[in-house]
């Protein structure tokens, strides 16, 4: 704003305020002394918004304000940066004053005198009406005979500058939230090269800065030191080339090629490469896991695990599973921050779960004998997500498997009435995290067909051959009292019934829980009319009568699932042979830095382990390992094949409950490591996963660096 246009009142302000500055002695100000420099631009609003002054240079200024019977400090900040085109400065003034100024005079010639003639000030002020002013002059010449200088004019013409300036520059001042801000803005060079600093790139420049309040306390206008606070501080402002940058540079590792941006997961880890531009004299970053409230930090500076590294460049390696948010700043050679940055880094190195996969149920509206049975498990994983499951099949004890892949979690599967099936599944997450295989029991379609002995009938019933009906033929009521009564063994039910335009409908009642089926519609033979389904297997009740209107009710049969007892369990009726990595597996205490998981063969091992590996487990405090094993009806001697290794624990091993020996696994090179147990007497199983196999790890051998576990192999030998 031009000069000319500031009320007398304001003026007479301007003057004593330059009077006080240039009477009162310099108060020390905390960094004063070091070159001040920072980069960014500043809306000239009387605002400091967010983020807007982040990166300025700043001082802390305390202001004894003495105000009569009260004295009082009042804490201020300035704020100073530049960017291509303006310097900008700021103070901020911890309360409402009555009249508040800020002012900086350049060192214009370089020559370490202040307040010579030429040499630039600006400045702005805010008043008890909270109107702003801006000023921008230049030192001018007292009249001759008298020494010094007089006063500034830039605006005006005077006998030292015969010629008028221009007015450079803006400031802005608001009275807000409990604070006095004013803000400035000044070209760095400008058209009037005789009255203004004319600076670029890589200048440093000294000024002195003044700052004066006035309390309403002491009365208005007032033109003496006494009146209120005033300091000045001399110093040294450096002209910022650019902002002090750092990018985030391409993953180092296979694993992590894709961006570590926020946009995707990444398996196992993910290594961010931070690099400065080449003003950074070092670099300082922080990881935080992200919160449903944001990350866990509270400011800059203050955070947990902090780290500033020397140098222009510098690799983290975020191994956290989950979302964590990478904060980081650059700092130039002359002590200049760079801007923060953040990024989000989505790290999965946890296994996926999946529950043992079972065939639950029948399909209601299936046609029996077709993909009629419901495969169900249930798929976990609460970081990156289950991208599919694979799920196998096998109907020779185990020996052979068929894949079924599918990104659902049910499956509709044709089982042969009166076959063995058994399932296992594996899940895989977004990144390749696999499960360890998790196994069902065995389960059985049996049919009881309408026509048997088994079924009680009461009313008339009459047989019916019928080709296209289940066995061949099936019962046909030939009354409204007609009803036919089984009990059947098994976790899921169905009943299978014809349907068709000329059909009626049917009162299903299975444990005393009725149910009206219709029957009508497209005509459809072996049709499951009705299905239910429990979670263990016991005993049912079902009865079939005769509903409510015309149409024929024909009943066809008595569908069951029900798991197995047989003697030729999973991967082991033939040989006798368990591999522990596809046995359901879980722990307790002991922490574990992995695990469980299949471990692959390393190669100074190879045609030792079996199978797919090991299943290993790597605890760093004690704790229990379980195995479920499939142990059939009978009497055994067991061989277990564990690791031995340098970084191996102490376990003892329980088989069914009871504790058989303790063994130190430790030793300097990975190897096989055959433990035995002489009997196993498994008189009454109750299926897959009847026994468990037990490690409980107690300790390590001082010379142990770890407490692993790693089981590869379970033979059973039956004895006679």
């Amino acid at each position: 704003m031009d000069r000319s246009a500031s009320s007398p009142r304001t003026l007479a302000l301007l003057v004593a305020a330059l009077l006080v500055v240039s009477a009162a002695p310099a108060d020390p100000v905390r960094g004063a002394g070091s070159a001040l420099i920072g980069y960014g631009t500043a809306t000239i609003d009387g605002r400091i918004a967010p983020a807007e002054w982040d990166r300025a240079a700043r001082l802390t200024i305390e202001l004894a304000l003495p105000v009569p019977g009260s004295p009082e400090v009042v804490p201020a900040a300035f704020l100073v940066m530049n960017d291509a085109t303006n310097l900008y400065a700021a103070v901020q003034i911890g309360r409402p004053i009555a009249y508040a100024s800020m002012s900086v005079a350049f060192d214009s010639d370089g020559d370490g005198t202040f307040r010579e003639v030429g040499d630039d000030l600006i400045g702005g002020s805010i008043d008890e009406d909270g109107e702003s002013r801006f000023f921008d002059g230049a030192f001018v010449r007292c009249p001759a005979g008298t020494p010094g200088t007089c006063g500034v004019a830039d605006t005006e013409t005077s006998p030292s500058a015969p010629t008028a300036g221009t007015t450079d520059g803006a400031a802005a001042a608001l009275r807000s939230g409990g604070l006095d801000v004013i803000e400035t803005s000044h070209p760095l060079d400008s058209r009037d090269d005789s009255r203004d600093a004319s600076l670029s790139a890589g200048d440093t420049v000294g000024f002195t800065l003044d700052i004066q309040l006035i309390d309403a306390a002491l009365g208005l206008p007032c033109a003496s030191a006494a009146c209120g606070s005033s300091t000045s501080a001399t110093g040294r402002l450096s002209v910022a080339a650019s902002a002090a940058t750092v990018r985030p540079g391409p993953s180092a590792r296979a694993t992590a090629t894709r961006p570590a941006d926020g946009t995707t997961w990444v398996a196992g880890h993910s290594v961010v490469t931070l690099t400065g531009g080449p003003e950074t004299a070092s670099l300082t970053y922080w990881t935080a896991p992200l919160t449903r409230g944001g990350p866990r930090t509270t400011g800059s500076g203050d955070a947990s695990g902090m780290r500033v590294v020397s140098g222009t460049r510098t690799v983290v390696d975020i191994t956290a599973s989950g979302t964590t948010v990478l904060r980081y700043f650059a700092t130039a050679h002359d002590g200049r921050p760079g801007a923060w940055h953040s990024i989000t880094v989505r790290v999965d190195a946890t296994r996926p779960e999946a529950m043992d996969p079972v065939a639950s149920a029948f399909v209601q509206g299936a046609v029996l004998g077709e993909a009629s049975s419901l495969v169900t498990w249930e798929p976990v994983d609460a970081i990156s997500g289950v991208a599919y499951s694979t799920l196998e099949e096998s109907t020779d004890a185990g020996r052979h498997w068929t894949r079924i892949e599918t990104k659902s979690h049910r499956v509709r599967r044709r089982m042969e009435l009166g076959t063995w099936y058994a399932y296992r599944v594996r899940v895989v997450d977004a990144v390749g995290n696999k499960s360890v295989w998790k196994y069902g029991r065995w389960m059985k379609a049996d049919i009881m067909e309408a026509t048997t002995s088994t079924v009680s009938l009461a009313g008339r019933w009459t047989p019916v051959t019928d080709a296209d009906a289940s066995g061949g033929s099936l019962l046909r009521a030939a009354g409204t009292d007609a009803t036919a009564s089984v009990r059947v063994f098994g976790s899921a039910v169905a009943v299978v019934m014809p349907t068709g335009p000329d059909h009626g409908s049917a009162i299903i009642t299975v444990d005393g829980h009725a149910t009206a089926v219709p029957l009508g519609g497209p005509a459809a033979d072996r049709r499951i009319v009705w299905s239910g389904s429990w979670s263990t297997a016991t005993w049912h009740a079902v009865t079939i009568g005769v509903g409510y209107g015309p149409g024929r009710v024909d009943l066809d049969a008595i569908a069951t699932l029900a798991p197995s007892r047989p003697t030729d369990l999973a991967m082991q009726a033939a040989s006798g042979r368990v591999e522990a990595e596809r046995l359901p597996a879980s722990t307790s205490g002991g922490a574990a830095t992995a695990g469980p998981f299949v471990q692959p063969e390393p190669a100074d091992l190879l045609g030792h382990w079996t199978g797919e590996g090991q299943l290993a487990w790597r605890p760093i405090e004690p704790g229990m390992l379980d195995l479920g094993v499939p142990v059939p009806h009978g009497r055994f001697r067991a061989v277990i094949f564990v690791s031995k290794g340098p970084d191996y624990g102490v376990v003892e091993m329980h088989m069914g409950g009871s504790p058989t020996q303790t063994v130190d696994l430790y030793a300097p090179s990975l190897r096989r490591y055959a433990l035995y147990v002489d009997t196993i007497d498994q008189s009454d199983p109750l299926g897959r996963g009847d026994m468990y196999l037990s490690f409980a790890v107690t300790g390590k051998n001082p010379a142990s660096t770890g407490m692993a576990v790693g089981v590869d192999l379970i033979m059973l030998a039956p004895i006679p």
